[in-house]
């Protein structure tokens, strides 16, 4: 069974080998010595697609590649004769070193979770916060109908205030009529104390008093 991420990345890897030692330029350069359409390369190139034996097909015929490790078949060399300098026997090219791969692979997988740790962390400082924004929406509609009710006892403290004022006015007004009713009986019974005739209506005539007998 081949290794399918093996398949990119022998596939990077006799690319690089290429544009180092043959002069291809690149995925273009590719794409124009093969005849493999710039897209399929692309889609290799970023792991979208594995390639297939087709594919690898004309890279071994084109540059005697090896097929088997093409297909990334463990243990088999990335060339089929011996004349291709130290690349006969392995699957590293002189310039591009496999585990260079790897590790770019590896640190790919680290940034994706740190990544997705930042996402969990956000997410939940998100949910926090909308957790923190109900609380306060709450803690807002409780202050509301407190404000409310406060509202009311204070309209009905100033109906008692104004009701007390009024009876207040009402028996301030009697009082000052009874005042005055006093000082007027006052008045009359001093003149009547010395012998001053009191108005007629205000007091009997005394001519008509008939003296005890």
């Amino acid at each position: 069974m081949y290794n399918m991420n093996i398949k990119n990345e022998n596939f990077a890897t006799a690319l690089d080998w290429l544009v180092q030692n043959k002069g291809i330029d690149g995925q273009k350069g590719l794409a124009e010595a093969t005849g493999i359409s710039t897209n399929t390369i692309s889609r290799i190139m970023t792991g979208k697609v594995q390639p297939s034996d087709a594919t690898l097909r004309v890279l071994a015929d084109k540059f005697d590649f090896n097929m088997e490790w093409l297909r990334g078949r463990p243990g088999q060399p990335m060339f089929v004769d011996k004349n291709h300098h130290e690349c006969a026997n392995t699957h590293e090219s002189p310039s591009v070193d496999a585990d260079f791969y790897h590790e770019a692979l590896k640190l790919n997988a680290n940034v994706i979770e740190n990544m997705r740790k930042d996402l969990e962390y956000f997410k939940s400082s998100l949910l926090d916060k909308d957790s923190t924004i109900q609380e306060n929406n709450e803690q807002v509609i409780t202050m509301r109908t407190q404000l409310v009710k406060l509202q009311t006892e204070l309209d009905h403290i100033k109906n008692t205030l104004a009701a007390v004022r009024k009876n207040y006015d009402r028996q301030v007004d009697d009082l000052a009529q009874r005042d005055a009713t006093i000082k007027l009986l006052q008045a009359q019974l001093a003149r009547y104390s010395s012998g001053t005739t009191f108005p007629q209506g205000v007091a009997d005539d005394r001519s008509q008093i008939t003296p005890d007998k």
